[in-house]
């Protein structure tokens, strides 16, 4: 949606997203969790939150350690210069 809609679809991405947190929360399906907070990142970078897409890096990283996701969390250390 942010590639095809750009700035217009912001609202609804964060809608959705919310949606899923909501679902994760009901199903226990922990290992969305992480990605969930990657696509928040990308959400506040295009709102140009720099602070707050750091942050849901950080706990998307932290996230995947935990889970072993051994791949994710290596990409997201590079990126938060870990």
């Amino acid at each position: 949606m942010r590639a095809l809609e750009g700035t217009e679809a912001l609202q609804t991405i964060e809608t959705l997203l919310e949606e899923v947190s909501q679902l994760i929360d009901q199903t226990g399906a922990e290992r969305w969790r992480p990605h969930l907070h990657v696509e928040r990142a990308e959400l506040c970078r295009a709102r140009e939150k720099t602070e707050a897409a750091r942050r849901e890096l950080t706990e998307a990283h932290r996230l995947f350690v935990e889970m072993g996701a051994t791949g994710h969390a290596e990409r997201l250390a590079r990126e938060l210069g870990l």
